[in-house]
């Protein structure tokens, strides 16, 4: 998996991208500890990245895969990954989905997004495919009827649903619906995972009262624009995650100030640099969600959680 040290972006970053050659002017030549560096405003990044003359990217793209996202501000986002970025990037987010509980001989039904310059049904394939576990993908998108769903569920055994929160939550209410007495599709699913959103405990319960055989795990930590950021294994608990120690870099910083939060439980807004993009650069950009830490400083791979935002705190802007 190719990853690239701090200086190497931060570099091309500086040279390359109108925007961060202008955020970075006052900087001295050698600044490249992360500390050094400015945090992102979210306000400015997203006005920088358009589809006529993007401030952020480093060249202009001439192959690979482009997304669109909506931001919290309600502007469309666009995502610029190079082919191999793409393929370093569902790397990145495969090899970790055995951590989180799957197995060789699964039969996987993908039923997230495949609408209009969307990542998020192409996303899970790929990223399946590079587990190199014999995993059998059923391309489901969220779009096509319960009818068509669970017809498809029946007839091929699945026992794994992977979505976002509103779509397990209509699929389990259809089934509900037209299985009262046939359960065996119910007790055949022995693995949800989500993504995209955060499931609420109410629909979380739902969810385990009509697949009462079924873990629920979140497929991991993955950002609209900034891709994966961090994956789950078997040991998070609901809105917990683990860093990606080398590819991505998770800060957990006080609003008002932006130093660092070391101390377990102490919220703070969630900063992310990517170590694996260079075309679109990723470096101290808020994710917009607020976060603290589960584990000590020095732990592998280290544990935090994402948190309900604290009343009156913002999400967006830090003044460091």
């Amino acid at each position: 998996m190719r990853t690239f040290d701090l200086e190497t972006i931060v570099t091309v970053a500086r040279g390359l991208s109108p925007f961060y050659r202008s955020l970075y002017s006052r900087l001295p030549r050698e600044a490249v500890r992360l500390q050094d560096l400015p945090i992102v405003d979210s306000a400015s990044f997203e006005e920088a990245n358009s589809v006529e003359g993007n401030q952020i990217l480093t060249r202009r793209p001439d192959e690979g895969v482009v997304f669109k996202t909506r931001s919290r501000g309600g502007r469309d986002q666009f995502t610029y990954y190079t082919r191999s970025e793409w393929t370093v990037e569902t790397e990145l987010a495969g090899i970790n989905l055995v951590k989180n509980g799957f197995r060789a001989g699964d039969r996987v039904a993908n039923m997230l997004s495949a609408a209009e310059l969307d990542s998020g049904l192409l996303f899970l394939d790929s990223l399946l495919a590079q587990t190199n576990l014999g995993l059998m993908r059923f391309p489901l998108p969220a779009h096509i009827t319960e009818k068509a769903k669970l017809e498809i569920l029946r007839e091929f055994k699945i026992n794994i649903l992977c979505g976002s929160p509103a779509t397990l939550k209509k699929l389990a209410e259809f089934v509900t619906l037209v299985s009262a007495e046939n359960v065996d599709e119910r007790a055949l699913v022995r693995r949800i995972f989500f993504a995209a959103e955060f499931l609420s405990e109410r629909d979380r319960l739902f969810l385990s009262l009509v697949f009462p055989n079924a873990s629920i795990r979140s497929l991991g930590y993955i950002h609209g624009e900034m891709g994966t950021v961090a994956y789950c294994d078997r040991e998070c608990g609901p809105g917990e995650f683990r860093c990606l120690d080398g590819p991505v870099i998770v800060e957990i910083l006080a609003e008002g100030t932006g130093q660092p939060i070391e101390e377990v439980g102490q919220p703070g807004l969630v900063v992310v640099t990517k170590l694996t993009r260079r075309l679109m650069p990723f470096i101290r950009v808020p994710a917009g969600e607020w976060g603290a830490w589960r584990e000590p400083q020095g732990a592998p791979n280290r544990k935090f959680a994402l948190l309900d935002q604290p009343s009156g705190m913002k999400t967006e802007v830090l003044h460091p």
